[in-house]
C-alpha cells in the first residue's frame, strides 16, 4: 500500500475518533445542563427570523429535549419548510442546540434555535419570572377576525387567576372554542403563552395578545383607569316635534345615518336608515339599540355585546340629531315666514347618488305650489319614493326643510338642496330694490353684461323712449343653443311688457333668464 494512501486512512481515523468524543461530549454536558429540568413543555419565542415572533414549544423528559416543534410563525412557506422540519428534528437527535442551520434557509433555523435556547433559559430558571401586582386589569386586542377584542385579567397572590373576553365581534361558533379555551389555558400556565385553537387561530391570538397588553406594566401598584370623558346629553326639552338625521363614523365602517323622531319632548322612535355595517354581526344592535333608547329617552344606554363599535355608531348619531335639532329649536321666537316671489325657478344638486338632479320650483301668491323633478340620474326604484314624496312635502309645507325618505336618503337630500338653490332667486328677487317708476328712464341706449347665466359674458342692449324702455336684445351670448332660445326670445319680450326687470325665468332657462335680467339691469342703472 502506497504511503500517502496509508497517511490519508490514519487521518481519517483520527478525525472519526475527535468528532464521536466531540459528540459524546455534547451529549453529556447537554443531558448534565438539562437534569435540573423539570418534565413538561415551555415556550420560547424569538424574532430572529424573516419575520418576528417564531415560537417554539420545547418538551423536557427525564433530563433531555424529547420533543421540539415550531407552533407559531409568519416564515415564508416553501422556503423554511426544510428548517422548521428539520431543525427541531436535528435538536431532538443532539440534545443540544449546537446544530447546523438548514441550506437555504438560515434565519429560519437561527431563530428556531434562538427560540429553544430561550425556552431552555425560562425552564431552568435562568430566564427571570415575571410577577404581576394584585388586581384587575383590562386589554384590547385587534388582531382577530374583527377589531375590539377586549379580556378582563385578575391577578391574585400574584397568580393569574381569571381571564374572561367581556367584549368582542368574532364570528359565532367559529370563535366559540377559543373564547371558552384560551382563557383557561392561560390561567392554567400563568402565562398568555399559550397554544392557539385550531379553526380560531386569530381569535386565539387576540385573545393572548389582549391578555398580554392587560398585564404588559402592571407590575408595580396598580393605577386606576382613566375615566372617560363624560357624553352630554341634548335637551329634549329644546327640541321641537320632528323627526331628525345624524351621522356617525364611529361604527366598523363610517357613514351610519339615523332617523329620530321627537314628539312632546320624548324620543318616540330611533330609525337606522343607512349604515355598512357587517350584516349578521351589527343586527342585533340595529335592532336592539333604537329600542333601548326610545325606552329610556336617551341616548346613553347599554351596547350590545359582540357589536360594540355599531352599538356605539347608533348613539352617537342620535346625539349629534338630537343635539343639532336642540341648537336651532331651542329659540322661542318662532322664525319669520318667508315671502317667495311669484315664478318658476330652477335649481340642480350634485347630493344625490349621482351629480345633477334637476327641479322647477313654481310659486304663486308668494306660496310654493309645485315642485318637480325635471332631470336626474338616480337609481329607479331606489329613488322613487323620494321623487314622488319629497316634493309633495315640500309643496305641503311650503319649506324645502322636509323629512328624507328612509331608503332613499340620498336622493332626498339632492332634491331638498335643488329647491333651496332654487328658491335663493326667488327670495333674491323679493328683495331687490324697487324699479324706477315708468317714465324716470333717461332717453338712451345702454348696454349691460352678466355672467349670471351659463357661460359669461351675456349681453344686451337696452333701448328707452319717452322714459319707457321699448327694447331690450340680447347682443352676445355664448349660452347653450336650443336650450338658452326660449329665455332669448322670451325674456327680453316680457321686460319691454312689464318695462321692468321683475319678470318669470323660462322654465328650463333659469340661467340664461337670470343673465338677461341682470344684464337689463346694469345696463338701466346708466338711465335712472
Amino acid at each position: 500500500m502506497p504511503k500517502s494512501r496509508g497517511l490519508s486512512f490514519i487521518i481519517i481515523a483520527l478525525v472519526s475518533v475527535a468528532v464521536l468524543f466531540i459528540g459524546s461530549s455534547m451529549m453529556d454536558s447537554g443531558g448534565g445542563a438539562f437534569a435540573e429540568i423539570p418534565d413538561g413543555v415551555y415556550e420560547g419565542t424569538s424574532d430572529a427570523g424573516m419575520h418576528p415572533g417564531l415560537k417554539v414549544a420545547v418538551t423536557f423528559e427525564g433530563g433531555s429535549i424529547t420533543n421540539v416543534e415550531v407552533v407559531e410563525h409568519s416564515e415564508t412557506d416553501g422556503i423554511s419548510d426544510p428548517a422548521i422540519e428539520g431543525v427541531p428534528a436535528a435538536i431532538v437527535a443532539a440534545n443540544s442546540t449546537e446544530v447546523d442551520v438548514v441550506s437555504g434557509a438560515t434565519l429560519t433555523s437561527n431563530a428556531i434555535i434562538e427560540a429553544v435556547n430561550n425556552a431552555i433559559a425560562v425552564a431552568s430558571g435562568n430566564a427571570p419570572a415575571v410577577e404581576y401586582a394584585d388586581g384587575t386589569y383590562e386589554g384590547t386586542s385587534d388582531k382577530g377576525m374583527n377589531p375590539g377584542l377586549k379580556v378582563t385579567v385578575t391577578v391574585e397572590g400574584g397568580k393569574i387567576t381569571s381571564v374572561e373576553v367581556i367584549e368582542h365581534s368574532e364570528t359565532d361558533g367559529i370563535a366559540d372554542p377559543a373564547i371558552e379555551g384560551v382563557p383557561a389555558a392561560i390561567v392554567e400556565a400563568g402565562s398568555p403563552n399559550v397554544d392557539v385553537v385550531s379553526g380560531a387561530t386569530m381569535t386565539s391570538e387576540a385573545i393572548m395578545d389582549a391578555v398580554q397588553k392587560a398585564l404588559s406594566g402592571e407590575t408595580g401598584e396598580e393605577e386606576p383607569a382613566e375615566e372617560e370623558p363624560a357624553v352630554e346629553e341634548p335637551d329634549l326639552a329644546n327640541v321641537p316635534d320632528g323627526t331628525y338625521e345624524g351621522v356617525s363614523d364611529a361604527g366598523m365602517h363610517a357613514g351610519l345615518r339615523v332617523a329620530v323622531t321627537v314628539e312632546g319632548g320624548k324620543i318616540t322612535s330611533v330609525e337606522v336608515v343607512e349604515h355598512s355595517e357587517t350584516d349578521g354581526i351589527a343586527d342585533p344592535a340595529i335592532e336592539g339599540v333604537p329600542a333601548a333608547i326610545v325606552e329610556a329617552n336617551s341616548t346613553i344606554v347599554d351596547v350590545v355585546s359582540g357589536a360594540t363599535y355599531t352599538s356605539d355608531a347608533i348613539m352617537e348619531a342620535t346625539r349629534l340629531a338630537l343635539a343639532a335639532a336642540a341648537e336651532g329649536g331651542a329659540s322661542d321666537e318662532p322664525a319669520e315666514p318667508v315671502a317667495y316671489v311669484d315664478g318658476t325657478y330652477e335649481g340642480v344638486s350634485d347630493a344625490g347618488m349621482h351629480a345633477g338632479l334637476k327641479v322647477a320650483v313654481t310659486v304663486e301668491g308668494g306660496v310654493i305650489t309645485n315642485v318637480e323633478v325635471v332631470e336626474h340620474s338616480e337609481t329607479d326604484g331606489i329613488s322613487d319614493p323620494a321623487i314622488e314624496g319629497v316634493p309633495a312635502a315640500i309643496v305641503e309645507a311650503g319649506s324645502p326643510n322636509v323629512d328624507v325618505v328612509s331608503g332613499a336618503t340620498y336622493t332626498s337630500d339632492a332634491i331638498i338642496e335643488a329647491v333651496s338653490l332654487a328658491l335663493e332667486g326667488a327670495v333674491a328677487e323679493g328683495e331687490a330694490a324697487t324699479p324706477a317708476e315708468a317714465g324716470s328712464y333717461a332717453d338712451g341706449t345702454y348696454e349691460g353684461v352678466s355672467d349670471a347665466g351659463m357661460h359669461a359674458g351675456l349681453k344686451v342692449s337696452v333701448t328707452v323712449e319717452g322714459g319707457v324702455i321699448t327694447s331690450v336684445e340680447v347682443v352676445e351670448h355664448s349660452e347653450t343653443d336650443g336650450i338658452s332660445d326660449p329665455a332669448i326670445e322670451g325674456v327680453p319680450a316680457a321686460i319691454v311688457a312689464a318695462n321692468s326687470t321683475e319678470v318669470d325665468v323660462v322654465s328650463g332657462a333659469t340661467y340664461t333668464s337670470d343673465a338677461i335680467i341682470e344684464a337689463v339691469s346694469l345696463a338701466l342703472e346708466g338711465a335712472q
